[in-house]
């Protein structure tokens, strides 16, 4: 059942290398243990050899937002604008309320100064401006990044949003990591 599909329960370790291109030499060092492990990572316009040998590799697991190139461009993509203001409002990771400094952030970027939610601005500015802003002030000012915003984000999208594009690249991921094939043994030394 889902409750089996824990990273713990599955004996998944998590490790950050960094993004891109740092994520590459970590993946190598694991391949170069034997170790299976797999890599999420954003669709950037450089490195696309890397990832598809990644993707190609049967053991390792490779998984990617089908809405856009990181999370942010796939939650503009597949969010509607009311949920878009929900998640400006979501609180950080410590729970603080980061909603006047993420509409400041979106004010800054656009360069409009307007305290409005987004379903407001669409009248002015058209809902794919909207949900350009949204992305670019969310990736560029850092909303959900690191293991704490991960979790907010994720906890918000599974909550509220859970036949979400971006639950289901995640689900086609531990899919993934499930089907790896089984570890090889190791060479035996003789006595």
């Amino acid at each position: 059942g889902e409750s089996d599909r824990t990273l713990d329960a599955m004996g998944v370790r998590l490790i950050d290398a960094g993004g891109q291109p740092h994520v590459f030499p970590a993946i190598e060092a694991l391949r170069g243990m034997e170790l299976r492990c797999g890599a999420f990572l954003d669709s950037e316009h450089a490195q696309t050899g890397k990832r598809q040998q990644l993707a190609e590799d049967p053991n390792v697991a490779f998984g990617t937002y089908t809405g856009g190139r990181c999370l942010e461009e796939a939650l503009a993509a597949s969010q509607s604008l009311e949920a878009l203001d929900e998640v400006i409002a979501l609180p950080d990771p410590g729970g603080r309320d980061r909603a006047e400094a993420r509409h400041q952030q979106m004010t800054r970027i656009a360069g409009e100064q307007s305290r409005k939610r987004l379903v407001d601005l669409a009248a002015e500015m058209g809902e794919s401006e909207c949900r350009e802003l949204f992305a670019k002030a969310a990736n560029e000012c850092e909303w959900f990044k690191g293991r704490g915003g991960g979790a907010v984000i994720g906890r918000y999208l599974l909550e509220k949003h859970p036949d979400s594009p971006i639950i289901a690249d995640i689900r086609g991921f531990l899919t993934a990591i499930e089907q790896l094939p089984a570890e090889q043994p190791g060479p035996v030394a003789e006595q």
